[in-house]
């Protein structure tokens, strides 16, 4: 392999057209998997959920409540649909590393799913009581910086926030769920008690 030229001539660091549109958008995605799968058309439900940790996809498994959507075309995946209170829901279990999530998560929007929601297991750094409960982030810390630009964004963001339409009270009496703080790095990184501090 021929190194002349250093880092500057890998195709990685060449210059690109950052706002220019994918040419592997969910639809395009979605239809050849379909027409590879043989697939007829189909919409998921209308609130979808993802379970990085695979618990609440076994819990429905084991209690016989899953049922296959038999029109969902991505490649790596399997959706299951539940009921809850006369409600049809989507799942999806072990969507693990972001950027695999947010392509799913596209295909998902792109399918049909009006709301998504990702939930999983995390640590505590204050406890806010005896579990279990259930913690509705309303602001995300960012440390990896590319997360920091989100989609549109003009500039990088170190957070982003929740839709007030999604928000709860707080105070712990909403059925136990309880809206915090929430930081998400991508690994184990020294300096993060003052990091924290200072985001309180």
């Amino acid at each position: 392999m021929d190194h002349d030229g250093g880092l500057e001539a890998a195709p990685l660091f060449a210059p690109k057209d950052y706002e220019a549109p994918s040419m592997f958008t969910p639809q395009n995605l979605l239809r050849e998997a379909r027409r590879q799968k043989g697939l007829p058309p189909g919409t998921v439900p209308e609130v979808c959920v993802l379970d990085p940790d695979g618990d609440l996809v076994d819990h429905l498994q084991v209690s016989d409540r899953l049922s296959p959507h038999h029109t969902w075309a991505c490649y790596h995946t399997r959706l299951d649909t539940f009921a809850h209170e006369d409600m049809s829901y989507g799942i999806i279990g072990r969507v693990v590393g972001a950027p695999f999530a947010v392509l799913v998560a596209e295909e998902l929007f792109a399918s049909g799913c009006q709301l998504l929601i990702s939930i999983t297991s995390a640590g505590q750094i204050l406890p806010l009581g005896p579990p279990l409960y259930v913690i509705l982030i309303k602001k995300a810390l960012r440390e990896m910086v590319c997360a920091w630009w989100g989609p549109g964004a003009a500039s990088p963001a170190r957070g982003c926030q929740l839709d007030d339409r999604c928000a709860v009270s707080g105070d712990g009496s909403d059925d136990r769920t309880v809206s915090r703080k929430g930081y998400h790095p991508c690994a184990v990184s020294r300096g993060i008690n003052s990091l924290l501090s200072s985001q309180k």
